[in-house]
């Protein structure tokens, strides 16, 4: 650090400023754009396989849609307890924003008669379209799943009860008139949060799963196809290179500058399997000031819940004159450039900075990092378990 303090002590003070220059790149960097227009595409494409789906719903269900009450049937007085034990999810036919759940029901109906009390079991199940939607919920946009009507209910007990008769149909219409009730709005994913809002995003259901189509604050039109066949499993991440690099470029450029007045620029990044490759201009704003170029190469790492970026090669390619002898890396680990790039992948991911997920015990695994033409996808898998204890939290009608 002395040699670099000398060395920008002899900077000769004939040299051009390149203060202007640098002023009209970050002004450039920091513009932000305009709303997103109507017919906007995504920098970013998110998708979840039909069996996340399957497991999300599911176990969400199995914690908040648990049906009983109360009721008189005549001279009897029953009370029903039904949950949701298995559900096979499908695109709707009828409904473009929604999904079909097929759920299986099973249980018990307690039968209270003069003659005594009987306990009868229950089994069958339910046909409805749950509507998809995603709203912001500051600072995050929730993936929601909102029941509509019923479209059949198919019941069957295990043994009939004397002297109660047409308990059967009984319990399939107290099923249709309160499922839907009981279940409620129920959140399936969360995305992005401070560091990352979206200007815009859409869901569009699959076969039984989900492609969630973002659109960043990066402004650059640079978009990820859509309808690509969901994975087989787990969930999917494509974003747009150049849409992290202006991500990178903006908070870069809009920070205080780093020691010795640099700022740092990033200006071209290409990820190609698991290696990339960082073009960086470093900025001395103080004086006339200077700049020079780097291209940074390294590794791109898929931890366990999240990427990671490693710097380990640096070469220069381009100065200004009498621009000092500076430490690349060292200005790069000081900086925000790497920091904001993992930020914008690892918040994209669902419920990716959380050990709870509503409520239920959530396991994010990074397994897969690649890039290729003008795109990064990751790979990975999200595990949810019932905690076993109900939620707090309200549901939504």
């Amino acid at each position: 650090m002395r040699l670099l303090a000398l060395s920008i002590l002899l900077l000769p003070g004939c040299a051009a400023s390149v203060i202007p220059a640098f002023e009209a790149a970050r002004d450039e960097a920091l513009r932000m754009p305009g709303p997103a227009p109507k017919t906007w595409r995504p920098d970013a494409v998110l998708r979840l396989s039909q069996q996340t789906v399957d497991q999300a719903l599911l176990t969400i269900l199995q914690e908040e849609a648990t049906l009983t009450q109360r009721l008189e049937l005549g001279l009897a007085t029953i009370r029903p307890r039904l949950t949701i034990s298995g559900i096979k999810v499908r695109r709707a036919t009828k409904c473009g924003e929604c999904l079909q759940l097929d759920v299986d029901l099973e249980g018990t109906v307690r039968v209270e008669t003069a003659l005594g009390t009987t306990r009868v079991p229950v089994d069958g199940g339910a046909t409805f379209d749950v509507a998809l939607d995603l709203a912001r919920a500051t600072p995050h946009w929730e993936l929601t799943a909102t029941p509509r009507s019923i479209q059949s209910v198919r019941l069957g007990l295990g043994t009939v009860v004397a002297g109660v008769g047409n308990l059967s149909v009984f319990l399939q219409d107290w099923v249709d008139d309160n499922l839907v009730s009981s279940i409620g709005t129920q959140t399936i994913a969360d995305l992005g949060d401070a560091t990352l809002p979206f200007r815009a995003v859409s869901v569009v259901p699959g076969e039984g799963s989900i492609e969630l189509r973002l659109l960043t604050e990066s402004g650059v039109d640079e978009v990820v196809v859509t309808d690509k066949t969901a994975p087989a499993s787990g969930w999917s991440l494509e974003m747009s290179s150049p849409a992290l690099l202006a991500l990178a470029r903006r908070a870069s450029m809009g920070a205080e500058p780093l020691d010795f007045d640099v700022v740092a620029e990033p200006t071209r990044l290409a990820i190609d399997d698991d290696a990339f490759e960082l073009g960086l201009r470093l900025w001395r704003v103080a004086g006339r000031g200077w700049w020079r170029d780097y291209e940074i190469t390294g590794a791109v790492e898929a931890k366990p819940k999240r990427v990671v970026l490693v710097p380990t090669d640096v070469k220069q390619i381009g100065s200004s004159p009498g621009a000092a002898l500076v430490d690349p890396l060292a200005f790069l680990g000081q900086g925000v450039i790497l920091r904001t790039i993992e930020s914008a992948l690892n918040t994209s991911m669902p419920s990716s900075r959380r050990e709870t997920f509503q409520g239920l015990q959530a396991t994010l695994l990074v397994e897969e990092v690649q890039g290729g033409a003008g795109t990064v996808i990751i790979d990975g898998s999200l595990d949810l378990t019932g905690t076993g204890e109900p939620t707090d939290r309200p549901k939504k009608r």
